[in-house]
């Protein structure tokens, strides 16, 4: 246990934490959020890490502060090789005595990073592929979302009919457009 719990204190000197090969540590999923408070006294332009970890053949996750260009935030991720996104921070407002609340987000595009919960960086990592309907896939299921535009979209099936006759026949469609019954768009209670 820690001072709090399973919190972990640092003297604010020299620490860290190194963990074995721990499983739950590995995303189950191509998306990963990391997060932590800091409270440097300094900022030097040497790295100073806040989470690392190694994967082998996996790749890295990091997230640091320093400077290359710029001094700021960084997060490397092994996401189609390894690949780092910075956002810059002035250094003085990282060494102010008060905690900050850092972050770096992957949505399995791009990578995302917050200072305070303001975004101070962003880069695309993961270029989408388009969609694209071949003979033997599984069904293509295309969802409409929307309002009243698309509600009475379903009632006359003319989009529909295109879609059908531009794209193969094992194609499913489902209409989920719902009209909002005031002008702020509420929507009715029962559905």
């Amino acid at each position: 246990g820690g001072r709090l719990g399973k919190g972990i204190e640092f003297d604010g000197v020299q620490g860290g934490l190194r963990i074995g090969n721990y499983t739950g540590l590995k995303p189950t999923t191509n998306q990963i959020t990391i997060s932590a408070w800091i409270r440097p006294s300094e900022c030097p332009d040497s790295w100073m890490q806040i989470y690392r970890k190694e994967d082998g053949d996996q790749g890295r996750q990091l997230l640091a502060i320093g400077k290359t260009a710029y001094y700021g935030l960084w997060c490397g991720l092994a996401v189609d090789g390894y690949v780092e996104v910075g956002g810059q921070i002035d250094r003085s407002t990282l060494a102010d005595v008060n905690w900050h609340h850092v972050a770096a987000t992957f949505d399995g595009k791009q990578i995302q990073l917050f200072h305070n919960g303001t975004e101070v960086g962003r880069a695309k990592v993961v270029e989408e592929e388009p969609v694209a309907a071949k003979v033997g896939d599984e069904r293509l299921r295309i969802a409409f979302l929307g309002n009243t535009l698309v509600h009475r979209a379903a009632e006359f099936g003319y989009l529909e009919s295109e879609l059908i006759r531009l794209l193969p026949d094992d194609i499913v469609f489902r209409n989920l457009g719902w009209p909002g019954d005031t002008v702020t768009g509420s929507a009715r209670v029962e559905f």
